[in-house]
């Protein structure tokens, strides 16, 4: 399979995944956690959670914003970061597991 192809099933299955995490899927959920529209919101907060980049957090978070063509958005680090202490350890490691059995399940995979 090429790369490219690969890539864009890789996309399709995280964005499935991302928009089948719920709210209770949260530690300590509340009722409260992410329900409401905020700039850092759950899809926005997974996004920049499997981005990896070298830059410390906030350059990270400025660029994100700036390449969703929200650059006037965006967040601060302490704020990403009391975010993610609620988001589920678990669910980060299902989407890890989800990436590494589709490359597996490829036989034919083109480097």
């Amino acid at each position: 399979m090429k790369r490219n192809r690969v890539f864009n099933a890789l996309i399709a299955i995280k964005r499935k995944f991302i928009e089948s995490i719920s709210p209770s899927d949260f530690k300590d959920y509340d009722g409260k956690t992410f329900t409401r529209h905020r700039r850092l919101d759950l899809a926005r907060m997974m996004l920049i959670i499997l981005r990896s980049s070298p830059m410390s957090l906030q350059i990270r978070l400025d660029d994100f914003f700036r390449e969703i063509g929200h650059k006037e958005e965006t967040v601060s680090k302490q704020a990403f970061s009391k975010a993610r202490t609620k988001l589920n350890p678990d669910i980060v490691k299902a989407s890890f597991e989800l990436t590494a059995s589709t490359l597996a399940s490829c036989d034919d995979l083109a480097l």
